[in-house]
């Protein structure tokens, strides 16, 4: 591992680990699995642009540094892919988080820093969750994530909704807002109504 700067890091692949909770996509959405082979065949014919680091974390497991992702879990998952199908790459550039960064900010920053493909309904539920989990308000999940407060609880009661109603929205087959309003409409009955 080499310093590139301040806080810009070449690091070899396997000194980079994933929190398996962290990454809010829908890891089972073929929409996502196809934009991870977009990316992937991208860094086939490109190679991997140096200029879209991954960012994280440095942190000590025994006597190595290591670095936990915060943020490029599709990039890394295009490399994964790409170097299954023996693409060589030697080390990927990395920012490393500045000292006194929060889980909080890293969880704000899987919205608000998702410029690529944003983040879906269901996966923005997560993170809303995530920070009032977190002992945020709902006020302050409003305010960080730049939305209204009624869209927020409109996604917090959309992460809190059946079981088949989140897969319904997961899946395509009913739009959030659709899904949010029947709930609010018809209650425990949303589920048959849907």
């Amino acid at each position: 591992m080499r310093c590139l700067g301040v806080r810009t890091w070449k690091v070899e692949r396997n000194r980079i680990k994933g929190i398996e909770w962290f990454n809010a996509r829908d890891l089972d959405d073929p929409e996502y699995q196809a934009h991870i082979r977009e990316i992937a065949n991208s860094i086939k014919e490109n190679g991997y642009y140096e200029d879209k680091p991954l960012a994280g974390f440095v942190a000590k497991e025994g006597s190595e540094d290591v670095i936990y992702l915060t943020d490029g879990y599709t990039r890394l998952a295009a490399v994964d892919l790409v170097t299954s199908e023996g693409v060589e790459i030697a080390a990927l550039p990395i920012i490393v988080k500045p000292r006194g960064t929060s889980m909080e900010d890293m969880t704000v920053a899987l919205y608000t820093g998702n410029q690529g493909r944003r983040l879906t309904a269901m996966e923005t539920a997560v993170v809303c969750k995530r920070l009032l989990g977190g002992g945020w308000t709902e006020k302050q999940i409003a305010d960080r994530l730049v939305m209204s407060i009624t869209q927020v609880r409109n996604l917090l009661d959309l992460i809190g909704a059946p079981l088949q109603i989140r897969k319904l929205v997961s899946q395509g087959k009913v739009a959030a807002t659709q899904a949010v309003q029947t709930l609010h409409t018809h209650g425990s009955e949303a589920v048959a109504v849907l």
